[in-house]
């Protein structure tokens, strides 16, 4: 495939395969993904390839197709074909040029001399036309007249057949040298060869990025089995297997380190420049590497679910996909051998018959320069190689873009709303301190004939009696216990409420409870209140925590005026978590956040980008000032105490009007709905599933910086493709009028549409070089 057209071609022909509900096509990296409703026949798919103009082979994906990108041998061999067919395209030209300006010494200046040196040139030539290297151009061009599609092989073929034909009629009939164009067919073949040489050196360093992801996925991983270390193929590696990495291999899998620790290497994976530090008890990516130590670890995830698997696996996706430009292009592309064919054949028409000197020879000659300098492999080249370029590029700083369009969005970003917890702070907040209210509760029990104390609900809580009352029976009294709950009685109880829960605070609220040995009880009938806090019943009492503004509504009485005005306590910016028992606050939990050290010089490279940043965060003002000042965000940018329907709405009134691009940043549940409403979703891979799962952009390395990196890394690849697209509809819409009007020679139109086709690639791959020297 040449260009977006020919993708286009296929796509429809694949789509017309019963059983496809969905093809697309990789330009860059010559293959197409099929969503399948049913197995259906592998044949169809490969017979609609070929009807449309090509040839294909399938993968099966997974380990095959990690293969296929990691293994360099295609590539090389691609190469060498073009190489050889160069060599022989060079080879062949050299003498026909050679012959046509020698043959004036060699053979005289009468064109009856000539002739033997001409018929040498047109062997030579129909040697040439069935070399490797010219074979293959006029071959495609033949079977795409065939098939009845418009490609830029047609177009060089008929320039081709038009100079050929014209020599020919020259040689043999009209015995006129004016005829005799060999010299331009033999250069447009050297000049294609040489073209398509350098395009395919420039692919596979566009492509580059995904081979280096694809190599990091080892073939082989020493597996545990029977207490033996035994070498086993990864694909084949279980859930809960172990495996042990050496030094300065790659992890083969997503896992748990169970043995030893290591220094890993997670820039491929993360971003992260430097090794980190894994020990028993942490997540190891797969796909990086141990550089320092042993370790051993239990496989969590394996194959296409691996980190690994779904970074390729997301680049190669959106490597396939197209921007609104791009589809233009395309669009443009579709129509374009057409309206070429069509002002060749008026340019040969105006030659011989609006020409002040009509001329046959001259007619055929403009004819043949407009067919060849014509380059719709500009045009379909202009978008996917940055898309391709950028995508790979981004893969490897830890930043997973889902689709074209997204990058697109991307560029346009002006506004970026941040979520708070796990966000702009590391999402492993601290328990600062436990407090109580000091109030008692009352409960009521029954003790049937003894007059002993009714026990404690624990031991931990002081308990008395009050004075029995005297019921219709003599032999049952009902007694009142009233509790004073202590500090670990508040944390015992909201850590047994908050168990269940994946918030960060919920788990360091269950952490800082077995850090001082707190035994976490049982809970039932657990609730959730996204963004305000839990409910569950914990040791048979109503226990719920939340934050100072939430008023749960079930099993609950009114709090006192006294606990409703002490609720609202701030302490430094720490977020509060209350604690009710049975409908009575009983105290407090304070933590604390930690701001990711990259928050604040991520946000002032957004300004200087002009782009304004917000913090929506459901947490209460003074905690959403505290890191708003750290990240030196300003008092009227924090948005605190937002519940997720407020998030969402707080994103439609950004774009409300149009004139923003709109960036939610988030990695929580609550933030899936507003990621999924702005205009480009961008969540931390270390988050929830569903916030993923709704955001365009995935950060692997859950750093703010990437935000500035994507947003960088987008504007200059649309500003690549724009001078790409730019330079492909200017450069045709003048060389086609050169080349009519006859100031433009066949020869020299080959070496312009190479050049052509060879500039937009060129300038695809100037993207890594733009980037670094921006974030430098």
């Amino acid at each position: 495939m040449t260009c977006g057209g020919c993708a286009g071609r296929v796509e429809s022909a694949l789509r017309g395969v019963a059983g496809v509900r969905e093809a697309v096509v990789n330009l860059m990296g010559e293959s197409a993904t099929l969503l399948l409703d049913s197995a259906g026949s592998k044949s169809a798919l490969i017979e609609a390839v070929r009807g449309a103009g090509y040839d294909a082979e399938i993968l099966s994906g997974g380990r095959q197709l990690l293969d296929r990108m990691a293994g360099d041998s295609e590539s090389r061999e691609t190469l060498r074909r073009h190489r050889q067919g160069l060599i022989q395209a060079i080879g062949l030209a050299l003498p026909i040029m050679i012959l046509d300006h020698a043959m004036h010494i060699l053979w005289g200046h009468t064109f009856e001399k000539q002739v033997t040196a001409r018929y040498m040139q047109l062997i030579l030539l129909v040697m040439m036309s069935v070399s490797p290297g010219a074979g293959p151009i006029l071959a495609g061009g033949l079977r795409a007249i065939w098939h009845r599609i418009g490609n830029m092989d047609v177009l060089i073929t008929l320039g081709v057949l038009t100079a050929t034909g014209s020599s020919i009629y020259g040689i043999v009939f009209a015995r006129d040298a004016s005829f005799i164009h060999i010299d331009a067919a033999s250069m447009i073949l050297a000049l294609v060869c040489v073209g398509r040489y350098l395009e395919a050196r420039a692919k596979a360093r566009a492509t580059q990025a995904m081979t280096t992801l694809a190599n990091r996925a080892p073939r082989q991983a020493l597996v545990r089995k029977n207490g033996q270390w035994v070498s086993t193929p990864v694909e084949r590696i279980a859930i809960g297997d172990e495996i042990t990495v050496p030094p300065h291999e790659s992890i083969p899998v997503d896992g748990e380190v169970i043995e030893g620790e290591a220094a890993v290497d997670e820039s491929l994976m993360t971003g992260e420049p430097m090794p980190q530090r894994r020990v028993k008890g942490d997540s190891v990516l797969g796909g990086s590497l141990a550089i320092e130590g042993q370790i051993v670890i239990r496989a969590t995830t394996t194959g296409a679910r691996s980190a690994l698997g779904r970074i390729v696996e997301l680049v190669q996706k959106a490597q396939a996909t197209r921007t609104e430009s791009q589809r233009t292009a395309d669009r443009v592309a579709a129509v374009f051998v057409p309206i070429v064919l069509t002002a060749a054949a008026l340019t040969f028409i105006g030659w011989l018959f609006l020409s002040a000197n009509p001329s046959a020879s001259n007619a055929v000659r403009a004819a043949a320069a407009v067919l060849v300098v014509a380059c719709p492999c500009a045009l379909g080249l202009a978008t996917p190689t940055v898309v391709t370029v950028a995508t790979g590029l981004a893969a490897l700083r830890g930043i997973l873009v889902r689709d074209a369009a997204t990058l697109e969005a991307a560029g346009k970003i002006d506004v970026v709303l941040w979520d708070k917890t796990g966000t702009l702070t590391a999402g492993k907040p601290a328990v600062m301190s436990v407090t109580t209210t000091g109030i008692s509760v009352t409960t009521s029990a029954m003790s049937v004939k003894t007059a002993e104390p009714i026990s404690a609900i624990h031991p931990n809580e002081q308990t008395r009696l009050a004075q029995p009352q005297r019921g219709r029976e003599d032999d049952a009294r009902t007694q009142s216990v009233e509790t004073r709950f202590t500090e670990r009685d508040v944390l015992r109880f909201a850590a047994g409420a908050e168990q269940f829960s994946s918030h960060p605070l919920a788990k360091s609220i269950v952490a800082e409870a077995r850090r001082r040995l707190i035994a976490v009880p049982d809970a039932t009938d657990f609730q959730v209140a996204p963004g305000s806090g839990v409910e569950a019943r914990v040791e048979g009492r109503w226990v719920v925590v939340g934050r100072e503004n939430f008023v749960p509504e079930n099993n609950l009485q009114s709090a006192s005026t006294e606990e409703t005005e002490s609720s609202t306590t701030e302490t430094n910016g720490a977020t509060i978590a209350n604690v009710w028992i049975d409908g009575h606050r009983i105290g407090t939990i304070a933590l604390r956040d930690t701001v990711r050290p990259s928050a604040r010089a991520a946000i002032q490279r957004l300004a200087r980008l002009g782009v304004q940043s917000e913090m929506l965060t459901g947490d209460h003002r003074a905690a959403a000032m505290a890191v708003a000042h750290e990240v030196g965000l300003k008092d009227s940018a924090v948005n605190a105490g937002v519940k997720p329907h407020e998030k969402l709405i707080r994103v439609k009134l950004a774009k409300e009007n149009g004139s923003h691009c709109v960036a939610m940043v988030g990695d929580g549940l609550n933030d899936a709905a507003a990621l999924a409403a702005a205009d480009v979703g961008i969540a931390f891979a270390a988050g929830a599933q569903a916030a993923n799962d709704a955001a365009g952009i995935q950060l692997i390395g859950s750093t703010p910086q990437l935000v500035a990196d994507a947003v960088e890394l987008a504007r200059a690849a649309m500003r690549i493709i724009r001078q790409n697209l730019f330079w492909a509809f200017v450069y045709n819409l003048i060389m086609i009028p050169f080349a009519a009007t006859g100031l433009l020679p066949p020869m020299a139109a080959a070496g312009a549409m190479m050049i052509s086709s060879l500039t937009v690639v060129l300038n695809a791959l100037r993207l890594p070089r733009v980037f670094a020297r921006k974030v430098a």
